[in-house]
């Protein structure tokens, strides 16, 4: 399965969960040479929005990764950091179920 695949798949699995968007992180040039960067941070979520808590909106993000690519360092620090300041990050690898993770991070929230 195409990494593309796995994440349309879960981007429907966590439709009723999660209210997300999609998060494309980058950098171009012009062709007047003007360097662009675009999407939230190096490493930030491929989906950015939030979970419901009760009546609580809950920052969340969601990085999609292939069965063998490899997690880089800034997506493990962004992951951490949004975990911190008490949001959900998660990071799933194809096969996995996305909403058991994000499950697991709603009752790391709510104890």
């Amino acid at each position: 399965m195409s990494e593309a695949t796995y994440t349309n798949i879960v981007r429907l699995a966590l439709a009723d969960r999660c209210t997300l968007f999609r998060n494309n992180v980058g950098a171009c040039r012009t062709d007047r040479g003007r360097f662009i960067r675009y999407g939230l941070n190096e490493g930030s979520g491929d989906f950015i929005g939030w979970t419901m808590i009760g009546d609580l909106a809950v920052f969340t993000s969601v990085e999609i990764k292939g069965a063998r690519t490899p997690i880089t360092r800034e997506q493990t620090i962004w992951a951490r950091n949004v975990q911190a300041a008490g949001g959900i990050a998660v990071i799933v690898r194809e096969g996995e179920d996305a909403a058991l993770a994000i499950n697991a991070q709603i009752a790391r929230l709510t104890g």
